[in-house]
């Protein structure tokens, strides 16, 4: 995934549409028309299992985000592309933004299994307490134990707010 193609090559090719995310193939003079028959129209790439959309074009596989990224601003991006509203499949123009990697980590889901339902909140099984914790720029930060999972919440969320400018709201509360 690391070749890269002119906007105005992609533009050629495929269509986007910015309001639903969605590549389509355009019809081409340059192929059989075998190809057009089978592909022209038809909705480009597939959902792979990290659920992230990939597009084959001329045998080198694309993120869908990015490209549309390209398709959209004419450049590729210099930093990494961030799905605001974390679902890494819908990638309509408005969902996307750039941003670095400690910047795209402010917008993560609390980790399946774990002890809380909250991000940034586990449960301190020694001191049988909720411990709430922040991470900033890849560095974890002790916020404190308390009685109730909602009080560590709470205390997670005011720090998030002040300390995480990208995305100050967990993406959850943000909808």
């Amino acid at each position: 995934m690391s070749n890269r193609i002119s906007a105005d090559y992609l533009r050629s090719i495929l269509d986007y549409d910015p309001k639903t995310g969605i590549f389509r193939w355009k019809w081409r003079y340059d192929v059989p028309k075998e190809w057009n028959k089978r592909w022209a129209g038809k909705v480009a790439g597939t959902k792979a299992g990290n659920g992230y959309w990939h597009i084959k074009i001329n045998y080198e596989l694309f993120l869908g985000h990015i490209l549309a990224w390209v398709y959209v601003t004419g450049e590729w991006p210099k930093e990494e592309i961030d799905h605001r509203n974390g679902h890494k499949s819908e990638n309509w123009f408005s969902n996307l933004r750039e941003g670095s990697k400690n910047q795209n980590m402010q917008n993560v889901v609390p980790h399946r299994g774990g002890t809380s339902k909250y991000l940034g909140v586990s449960w301190h099984a020694q001191r049988s307490k909720w411990t709430a914790r922040i991470c900033i720029d890849r560095q974890k930060y002790y916020l404190g134990l308390f009685d109730t999972e909602e009080d560590a919440y709470a205390v997670y969320l005011a720090a998030k707010k002040r300390l995480h400018s990208f995305q100050p709201i967990p993406r959850d509360l943000a909808a």
